[in-house]
């Protein structure tokens, strides 16, 4: 609307008249949008909708489980946003595990160091027995020669991790941390 209206030093009576009818005909529709609540509420019906499809979401996967007990694995891995804020990944798990305990599931909390660096088919896990693909989320194991997807191979090898910790209380051999230096 600015650019619309005359400059203040170089206007004529005409164009100060038409500027100021234009004025007159768009002031109620502006008034009209940032009087009202109307964009707050339309950022609470977002926050509402956002909220709505992750409460679907985590009822669908309980729906999943729910015909027999059974034993949930989350990656314990934290991501952070730039803004020093938990990303939406963090807020899902939290919210998750909360929902899945409250249902009575187990939910054990995994700790994700190496386990995209295991094969789970052939358990092969040096960083040279795997060949990456860097424009897609594939590699292939140099062992068996099976093409996997990384997220199939963490969410695999967190499965493994889970499972034999309810078993024996250990971790697999090439998944173990190494052991810290003691200080003295």
């Amino acid at each position: 609307m600015e650019n619309a209206l005359p400059s203040k030093e170089q206007c004529t009576v005409d164009e100060f008249e038409q500027a100021l009818l234009v004025r007159l005909s768009v002031e109620p529709l502006l008034r009209e949008i940032y009087s009202t609540s109307r964009p707050q509420k339309d950022r609470w019906a977002e926050k509402q909708a956002k909220r709505a499809e992750l409460v679907m979401a985590v009822d669908a996967i309980l729906i999943l489980c729910s015909p027999e007990p059974c034993l949930i694995a989350v990656g314990n891995g934290t991501f952070r946003t730039g803004l020093n804020l938990a990303s939406k990944r963090e807020y899902f798990k939290t919210y998750f595990a909360k929902k899945a305990r409250a249902s009575g599931y187990v939910v054990v909390l995994v700790d994700e160091y190496l386990t995209l660096s295991m094969c789970p088919s052939c358990g092969a896990h040096d960083v040279r027995s795997r060949v990456p693909k860097s424009t897609q989320r594939l590699c292939v194991c140099l062992e068996c020669g099976r093409w996997i997807n990384r997220d199939s191979v963490r969410a695999h090898n967190i499965a493994l991790i889970a499972e034999r910790w309810m078993t024996d209380q250990t971790r697999l051999l090439p998944l173990k941390r190494p052991p810290q230096p003691s200080q003295l």
